[in-house]
């Protein structure tokens, strides 16, 4: 079976791409629930790059994609990343939250230190934003992929399993959210 583009499977096709600095932001009708979820938007391009990229899943309160952006791309082990370049595309969409993936070119999907860093970074600066910053997603070969916020969900400040934001109903959102605020 011929791997497919994963653009392919959007209903939104290139007359509705936005423009962000440059770079094309696509648009999409999908939704994403889980962290398979995001690799399915993937699948047939992350696992076939020899460089580390990254890019930017927004989506609005029912976890609808509202765009998504190659935000880097580095070299075939790691890439440079400005937080301030994640949350502006979040904040010209004005999306409810952002999901992080980048591929790691070696197939391994394990989450390193820097990883783990970068993941810091970003919820902080969500945080100040407003903006929830749903999971940080690592794409390996062989379908292989890994949850950063399902692996070390203590980066997040919370001690038990919180996941369950990729499949909460709006209300359970606003709920989780109004309990972050006040800790």
């Amino acid at each position: 079976m011929a791997k497919r583009n994963h653009w392919d499977q959007f209903e939104v096709r290139t007359e509705r791409v936005r423009k962000s600095k440059g770079r094309p932001m696509h648009s999409t009708s999908t939704a994403v629930s889980s962290p398979s979820d995001v690799r399915n938007l993937f699948l047939g391009t992350a696992d076939t790059l020899t460089q580390e990229c990254m890019w930017g899943i927004y989506v609005d309160g029912r976890n609808q994609v509202l765009g998504i952006q190659e935000l880097y791309r580095g070299t075939a082990t790691g890439t440079s990343v400005r937080i301030g370049e994640i949350i502006a595309p979040a904040l010209r969409l004005e999306a409810c939250g952002v999901i992080v993936v980048h591929n790691h070119p070696s197939g391994l999907a394990d989450a390193s230190e820097e990883d783990l860093n970068v993941t810091t970074s970003i919820r902080l600066a969500c945080e100040l934003m407003d903006i929830q910053f749903l999971d940080h997603v690592i794409l390996g070969s062989d379908s292989a992929v890994v949850s950063i916020r399902r692996e070390h969900g203590d980066l997040w400040g919370k001690d038990q399993d919180d996941s369950d934001l990729f499949t909460a109903t709006p209300d359970q959102l606003k709920q989780m959210l109004s309990a972050m605020r006040t800790q």
